[in-house]
């Protein structure tokens, strides 16, 4: 008998002001026999072409037209425009977490940044209070990228596995993965927003964020390939302890 996935929504609110709860939509999530790996007909690959060397840890890329940006974990960004590469410095407000597969993690770009220099980024860090995630919106201007506005603070942070990618849905809200931080079990805790898709409604001042369950019982999700298959259909990859990586497509049912 095919085993049948449960999707849960938990909200939150991180902002004042948000006196009452839209209906959200719900998710459907295919399981993996539904949906077995095909193979491809075999295609013509031509020779790759190198864009930029020397980089540090290079982590997310993302464009504006023709130009690229790319993050590093270590903290800075490279921008590649007509082939030349040019880093560029980021101004963070905390200390960038030095632990294994931390730092400057994901990079999106708002739709409107080839006028506002607008971007939203994800970044592990450390204070006094511990070591976390954040989600963040920087300004970039003169070659210069500072961190503004805080979007959503003390995501689940370790040793491992912090998550950290961002995509801008066509719905016009932030999408973004939350690591387990190496406990696999906080995946399924809704109260946790770690080993999650994280949904974040950046208009006006009522900021929400939906935890999107991923119904697997030691997964965390790792990574959203760039683009947009449907008009809010999103492939996302995750990964078991226990077993092998799987691509899952999701689904939400209404805009």
């Amino acid at each position: 008998m095919k085993k049948m996935c449960l999707l849960s929504l938990l909200t939150a609110f991180i902002t004042a002001g948000c006196s009452s709860a839209a209906v959200e939509p719900q998710l459907s999530l295919p399981s993996a026999q539904e949906n077995p790996v095909q193979e491809s007909p075999s295609v013509s690959v031509s020779e790759p072409e190198g864009l930029a060397a020397n980089l540090e840890v290079p982590w997310s890329i993302t464009k504006s037209g023709a130009v690229l940006y790319i993050t590093e974990r270590t903290g800075g960004i490279v921008k590649i425009d007509n082939g030349i590469a040019v880093k560029q410095r980021v101004e963070l407000k905390k200390k960038l977490a030095d632990a294994s597969e931390a730092g400057l993690l994901g990079l999106a770009l708002d739709p409107d940044f080839a006028g506002s220099g607008l971007a939203y980024a994800y970044y592990t860090y450390t204070d006094s209070s511990g070591q976390f995630n954040r989600i963040v919106t920087l300004r970039h201007d003169n070659g210069i990228w500072k961190e503004e506005a805080l979007l959503l603070d003390k995501l689940p942070s370790g040793s491992v596995h912090h998550g950290g990618r961002l995509a801008l849905g066509p719905d016009g809200k932030l999408y973004a993965t939350a690591g387990d931080a190496g406990e696999a079990e906080i995946a399924q805790d809704r109260g946790n927003p770690g080993g999650k898709i994280l949904r974040l409604n950046l208009m006006g001042q009522c900021r929400r964020i939906i935890h999107l369950q991923i119904p697997m019982s030691t997964a965390t999700v790792t990574g959203m390939p760039r683009g947009w298959p449907g008009r809010m259909t999103v492939y996302c990859m995750q990964v078991s302890m226990a077993t092998a990586a799987m691509m899952r497509l999701m689904k939400l049912n209404r805009a």
